[in-house]
C-alpha cells in the first residue's frame, strides 16, 4: 500500500505527482499497479498522465486502466486509456461535474472509455502488456485539481 498522496515521498508540483517513475517493461505483464494511493477523494478533476516513450515488439500492446474503491475493499474500474501500439501520450480526465448515472460495473470499461461515475478516496493505476516479444518505457503523472 502506497502512503497518501500528502506524503513527502512522492514528486511534487502542486497536486502533480508521479505514480510510476520510468519503467521499462519486457514480455506480456498482465494485471500490474502502482499500488494504492490513497487521498484523492478531496479533488473536483483528475488527470492521470501517460508517456510511453518507447516501444519494441511486432506485437506489443499496452492498456492503462484507473480503479477506484470506495468501501475501503473492492476497486471499480473507472477509466480504460486507448490501446498503445507506439510511444504517445495520453491525458485519462476525470471529473465530479456532471456525475449522473447508473450503470453496472462488472467489467472494465472498453478501451478509450472514462466512466463518470466519480470515485472514492482511494485509487490505483493498473497495467497490461501484451506481446510475449513487447517492450514499453513509461511513466504515469496523477494530477489532483480543485
Amino acid at each position: 500500500v502506497m502512503p497518501a498522496i500528502d506524503q513527502p515521498n512522492y514528486v511534487m508540483l502542486e497536486h502533480h505527482y508521479e505514480l510510476l517513475a520510468s519503467l521499462t517493461t519486457a514480455g506480456t505483464v498482465t494485471g500490474a499497479t502502482t499500488g494504492t494511493v490513497t487521498g484523492v477523494g478531496k479533488y473536483r478533476h483528475i488527470d492521470i498522465l501517460v508517456d510511453v516513450t518507447a516501444t519494441g515488439g511486432a506485437t506489443a500492446t499496452m492498456d492503462v486502466y484507473v480503479d477506484t474503491r470506495f468501501d475501503g475493499t473492492a476497486y471499480l474500474n473507472l477509466a480504460h486509456s486507448a490501446i498503445f501500439t507506439t510511444a504517445a501520450v495520453q491525458v485519462l480526465h476525470m471529473s465530479r461535474d456532471g456525475v449522473g448515472t447508473n450503470m453496472a460495473l462488472t467489467a472494465d470499461a472498453g478501451a478509450g472509455t472514462v466512466r463518470g461515475i466519480g470515485w472514492g478516496n482511494d485509487l490505483r493505476i493498473r497495467y497490461t502488456i501484451g506481446g510475449a516479444t513487447s517492450t514499453f518505457n513509461f511513466r504515469i503523472w496523477f494530477n489532483g485539481i480543485g
